[in-house]
C-alpha cells in the first residue's frame, strides 16, 4: 500500500511531466523584430568567430563588462562548488 506522501510525490511528478509536455508541444512562434521573418532565418552568428579584426564592429559582440561578468560568475561557481 502506498503512503500519502508517496501518492503526493507521484502526483507532483505526473503534473510536472504534463507541464513539460504542454510547454514542448505548444510553443509560440518566435518572430524576428522585422515582422513576419522567422527568428531562425535572422542573421546568424557565424561571422562572430572568424577571428580578430573581422567582426570587431559587429553590434552583437559582447561588451567588455559582459565578458568580465561571465568570467567572474565562473570563478564564483567554482568557489561555491569547492566549499559546499
Amino acid at each position: 500500500m502506498l503512503t500519502i506522501a508517496t501518492k503526493i510525490l507521484f502526483i507532483a511528478i505526473l503534473a510536472g511531466f504534463a507541464c513539460t509536455l504542454v510547454m514542448a508541444f505548444l510553443p509560440e512562434t518566435a518572430l524576428a523584430s522585422s515582422g513576419d521573418q522567422n527568428l531562425a532565418e535572422k542573421k546568424g552568428i557565424e561571422g562572430l568567430f572568424k577571428g580578430k579584426g573581422i567582426a570587431d564592429d559587429d553590434p552583437r559582440l559582447a561588451k567588455p563588462w559582459q565578458k568580465y561578468l561571465a568570467w567572474g560568475s565562473i570563478v564564483v561557481t567554482i568557489i561555491v562548488w569547492k566549499y559546499l
